[in-house]
């Protein structure tokens, strides 16, 4: 609770940091929703050369058992409709980036993988 938003970023670019210093290899940085400004971060990862945003990382969500009131390690899988907040991000960063934009989750057949390719209306 004592950590802020723009220490939590702090941490994000210091990872990227660190992690480029060491490899030679591209290096992608699969972010949260749950900044308070998905845009600035983008923008702040791709200038420290963020070679791939991944939009987003999917958290842990364990349930309870109301019986054992134990922890039930229950991963759920994505689903069709997964894809919608991830590929909205992609588009509104697309062209305001560097670095190469994947969607995470949600994507299940052809057509989702090619929708975040779409040039938009002409």
């Amino acid at each position: 609770m004592d950590v802020t938003g723009a220490e939590l970023e702090a941490v994000y670019l210091n990872v990227l940091a660190a992690v480029k210093a060491c490899v030679k290899i591209p290096v992608a940085m699969k972010l949260s929703p749950f900044f308070s400004s998905i845009p600035n971060m983008a923008r702040k990862l791709d200038k420290m050369n963020a070679d791939a945003l991944v939009l987003f990382n999917r958290f842990y969500q364990p349930d309870i058992d109301l019986e054992t009131l134990e922890v039930q390690p229950k991963v759920q899988l994505s689903q069709p409709g997964t894809m919608l907040l991830p590929l909205r991000w992609v588009a509104i960063l697309c062209g305001h980036v560097s670095a190469s934009l994947a969607a995470g989750g949600g994507i299940h057949t052809a057509a989702d993988v090619l929708k975040p390719s779409w040039p938009g209306p002409t």
